[in-house]
């Protein structure tokens, strides 16, 4: 995806983190898990995420990072997880769920704040 800035418009991180990726992903007719995944792969290095019988804290930690690069990109974490670790969304939703009741993923917007905070710290 190109973005081109309207004329007398600079191009600045704020302007660039403003943009409703979602929305643009839509309007240019791009918007299904399937692809939601093959972009969100192209940005990260994923191996495949399998959770351990019983689960642990680093499988926690690792759904919490992808939970924050889908929010960051403006994608569903549920379904993105879901499309790129080739697990239904009800799985990855249980995921998702056990992260949050061991305090590793907080609301959206806390969520958006400390992606943006890493994103800045990269």
């Amino acid at each position: 995806m190109t973005v081109i800035a309207p004329e007398g418009v600079r191009l600045t991180g704020d302007v660039l983190r403003g943009i409703g990726w979602a929305d643009a992903v839509d309007a240019a007719g791009m918007n299904s898990p399937e692809i939601d995944a093959r972009w969100l792969a192209e940005f990260t290095s994923e191996r495949p995420l399998r959770r351990p019988r019983g689960g642990s804290a680093e499988f926690d930690a690792e759904v919490a990072r992808l939970y924050r690069k889908a929010v960051l990109a403006g994608l569903t974490p549920r379904e993105a997880i879901a499309a790129l670790h080739g697990v239904d969304a009800q799985t990855a939703g249980k995921w998702i769920t056990e992260a949050k009741r061991n305090g590793l993923i907080g609301s959206l917007t806390e969520e958006r704040s400390r992606a943006l905070r890493e994103l800045g710290e990269g």
